[in-house]
């Protein structure tokens, strides 16, 4: 890195490589602070969010697929109640109501 000029006015003029390696430098100095600051600046980090991603996943999956059977649970149910009382009614209906 060369030497950094100033003008009058206190600008640093660097040429335009420099700069934007000053900035890609600082950039990945911040987002690592900040992933130090939520707890995720260590090597395991990025596969403990793949697998906490992987986990709710699973869990939507899981609540889908309860809400599906609790669905056809209760359908099963409204037609026995319904398919009895028909099955009760037409054996009063043959019997002549005995």
């Amino acid at each position: 890195m060369t030497a950094p000029k100033c003008a009058a006015d206190d600008r640093v003029i660097l040429p335009l490589d420099e700069f934007k390696e000053l900035m890609r430098s600082a950039a990945e100095e911040g987002a690592n602070q900040a992933l130090a600051k939520l707890g995720l600046g260590d090597k395991d980090a990025a596969e403990e969010l793949r697998e906490a991603r992987n986990l709710v996943r699973t869990l939507a999956g899981v609540r889908k697929q309860m809400l599906t059977t609790a669905t056809i649970a209760i359908t099963m149910l409204v037609i026995g109640i319904f398919g009895g009382g028909l099955l009760e009614w037409a054996k009063k209906a043959l019997t002549g109501g005995h």
